[in-house]
């Protein structure tokens, strides 16, 4: 019976991503500024290692603690995989967890 149970709400919770991504692939994608500057972040983790002044920014020698360096490479990976689609997806898997949490 509990795995019956278990099996029901996989099937639930895969049947609610597919219609999230279906749904999603009907809205328009828009992105913040600040999603270029992930891009861009991660780009500068992967070539450089993770710096201790930031060199994307107009001030010259700003000090800057990079604390999200795992998801800034892990965005820049999904946009040279799969594109602007990669990012909007993997946000939208990360919505649907936190929303079962």
């Amino acid at each position: 019976m509990k795995s019956n149970k278990k099996l029901i709400n996989i099937i639930n919770i895969m049947f609610i991503v597919v219609l999230c991504l279906f749904a999603v692939s009907l809205v328009e994608k828009k992105f913040q500024n600040d999603t270029f500057f992930t891009i861009a972040l991660g780009q500068r983790t992967v070539e450089h290692g993770i710096e201790e002044y930031d060199q994307l920014v107009w001030h010259d020698n700003l000090r800057f603690i990079h604390l999200r360096w795992l998801f800034d490479v892990v965005i820049y990976g999904l946009n040279n995989t799969f594109g602007y689609a990669g990012i909007y997806i993997f946000v939208l898997i990360l919505a649907v967890i936190q929303g079962l949490m």
